[in-house]
């Protein structure tokens, strides 16, 4: 397994930072789930509401690459702390992760087992209280 992230977002957002946040996590994902053949590719994009930038999911066959691209609004953003920003972020990252392996059924991947050791990791990012409302 492979684990990426890019975003794209504004100066008006902690978008960038929070999720940089989970470049700590991926290497012992990766570690956990090495026997799996699969790239899972996150971008966090941050944009105004007048784009109508909506969060999608896409598998490439081609390339095996889950590509979840998850959009948040800068117009709610720019006026939320960081930890208001990382709360919704992360629901909104755990939650879109779940649907998106659970939709595509990937071959060695336990869809409840992989969301524990993810949130389990990212307890040590700061995540760890938006886990628990997400009725895992």
């Amino acid at each position: 397994m492979k684990l990426g992230k890019s975003s794209d977002t504004s100066s008006d957002s902690e978008v960038y930072e929070i999720s940089n946040e989970l470049l700590d996590v991926f290497p012992e994902m990766e570690s956990i789930w090495r026997e799996v053949d699969l790239e899972i590719f996150w971008v966090f994009r941050c944009l105004a509401d007048s784009i109508e930038r909506k969060t999608t999911r896409r598998y490439s066959k081609k390339e095996n690459v889950l590509y979840l691209d998850m959009n948040f609004s800068r117009d709610r953003f720019s006026s939320m702390s960081k930890d208001e920003q990382r709360f919704h972020l992360s629901r909104e990252f755990y939650s879109h992760t779940r649907e998106s392996l659970e939709k595509y059924a990937f071959p060695g991947i336990e869809v409840d087992r992989f969301m524990a050791d993810l949130a389990r990791l990212c307890v040590q990012i700061g995540w760890a209280e938006e886990e628990r409302d997400l009725g895992s």
